[in-house]
């Protein structure tokens, strides 16, 4: 039978249950809904976990009991964080069908259906004005060009050769240059992605094992067998925070940094230039997301 969690915060904080007790609980708890109801998605389950176990330190120190259980503050707070997570994942995707579309905004509908993409649909009217392209698709302004740049070296993950041939003819670019710039970053970002695979495997191997230690020392009633399962509980448990903080350190797009060395600007034009672009996809992707 499952363990509820209110009598346990209710001890804690009348002094008779430690702070990692409730703590423990609580995650294995959330751990357990989250993979119950995505089975067939884990790492958006641990997704989610990661986000809960963040902020469950503050939910035990603001909790008061008024007569409702801790439990419903907790399903508030994962419903909360899940919705969080979804709303996200979908503006990201938006953002990125945004960035696409850009490039071509002025096509005539013919040219549009013989581009090898899925970015054939009018673009919102209220981004052309960041925009302006003349008929022979070059944008005039030097700083447009060079926001235009950055961003797609931003997405660099995601960009195909049409995209980047495209890019290049509005920017008045060479297509092998820019290419070579998206290569460059990329082989980067490989590395990167191979570095955040293995770490995430890491951790839930070790949140599996802690979970496991958790269960086997709470079903053992020999003390110094119970003392050892704890002790191998908290390393995995303090293994699984160190890896939870590295995967938070492996960027999963090229820096700013890599960004303005490949293409020999200042770094400081590529946190403003896309700070701009980001500011001002935000309305149009929030929109859309809303109207659907």
């Amino acid at each position: 039978m499952k363990e509820k969690l209110t009598p346990i915060i209710l001890a804690y904080q009348e002094g008779r249950v430690s702070r990692t007790h409730v703590i423990n609980q609580i995650s294995i708890f959330s751990y357990n809904f989250l993979h119950n109801k995505f089975k067939e998605e884990a790492d958006t389950a641990s997704e989610i976990f990661c986000e809960i176990y963040r902020r469950i330190p503050k939910m035990i120190d603001s909790f008061v009991y008024r007569g409702s259980p801790f439990e419903v503050y907790l399903h508030m707070s994962i419903r909360r964080a899940t919705c969080t997570y979804f709303y996200n994942s979908k503006r990201q995707q938006t953002l990125r069908n945004y960035s696409e579309k850009m490039y071509f905004d002025g096509l005539e509908p013919e040219a549009v259906d013989k581009l090898p993409s899925d970015s054939d649909t009018a673009i919102d009217p209220e981004y052309r004005e960041y925009f302006s392209v003349d008929d022979k698709r070059k944008i005039q302004l030097e700083y447009l060009r060079r926001r235009l740049l950055c961003l797609v070296c931003k997405n660099a993950w995601f960009c195909s050769p049409a995209h980047i041939r495209k890019t290049a003819e509005a920017t008045g670019v060479s297509y092998n240059w820019l290419y070579e710039k998206i290569e460059h970053l990329r082989d980067s970002m490989h590395a990167r992605s191979r570095r955040h695979l293995r770490l995430s495997l890491l951790r839930k191997e070790n949140m599996a094992r802690a979970h496991m230690y958790q269960n086997a020392g709470d079903n053992c009633f020999v003390t110094e067998e119970r003392q050892q399962y704890h002790r191998r509980y908290h390393a995995a448990r303090r293994r699984m925070r160190a890896l939870t903080k590295e995967l938070h350190n492996v960027p999963m797009a090229p820096t700013h940094s890599e960004i303005a060395r490949v293409l020999s600007i200042p770094k400081g034009s590529v946190d403003s230039g896309l700070h701009y672009l980001r500011t001002a996809l935000i309305k149009a992707g929030d929109k859309e997301v809303s109207s659907q």
